[in-house]
């Protein structure tokens, strides 16, 4: 007798460890592709987390000097722009924190060649990486985008003035 399917299995191909629709190579391949795509995730927040601090360094050391002639409030929002995309970075860093530790999670399916395993991990509707850590991702972008809007018209009113 089969067990139906929950809802998060739905919405999933059969790559149980025992399917025989699917040979172990291929599960064995799914989760080695799931693993090459999670590293590129990384990566890629690590990379926009990184342009975001680089750029509150050259902000800092650039209007700096420009910046100390300009009302309070100016300097007030320059402050909280840089505060922002710092507060992004290290929101997008924590994210891709938690890509690392679910790229450990997927390598242990490669022995068993758990493919639906390594698919609820990555995918999953309630245990996938962007159920539990997408708020992470979002907040981050929301704060990257906020401070580097509000870093672009800062710089624009000290050298447009």
């Amino acid at each position: 007798m089969t067990r139906a399917p929950t809802d998060e299995e739905d919405d999933l191909p059969d790559f149980g460890p025992d399917s025989p629709a699917v040979d172990a190579e291929s599960r064995q391949a799914y989760i080695v592709n799931l693993l090459v795509v999670a590293a590129d995730d990384a990566k890629n927040v690590t990379l926009i987390s990184t342009v975001a601090v680089a750029a509150v360094a050259f902000a800092a050391k650039e209007l700096a000097r420009p910046l100390s002639h300009e009302p309070v409030i100016l300097k007030l929002l320059g402050l909280l722009a840089a505060a922002s995309l710092l507060a992004g970075a290290v929101l997008f860093y924590f994210y891709a924190a938690a890509i690392n530790h679910t790229r450990m999670g997927l390598v242990h399916r490669i022995v068993s060649r758990d493919a639906r395993g390594a698919q609820r991990i990555w995918a999953g509707k309630e245990t996938g990486i962007w159920r539990r850590k997408g708020k992470l991702w979002r907040s981050g972008a929301i704060m990257l985008v906020a401070g580097s809007t509000l870093g672009c018209v800062v710089a624009a009113i000290v050298f447009l003035t």
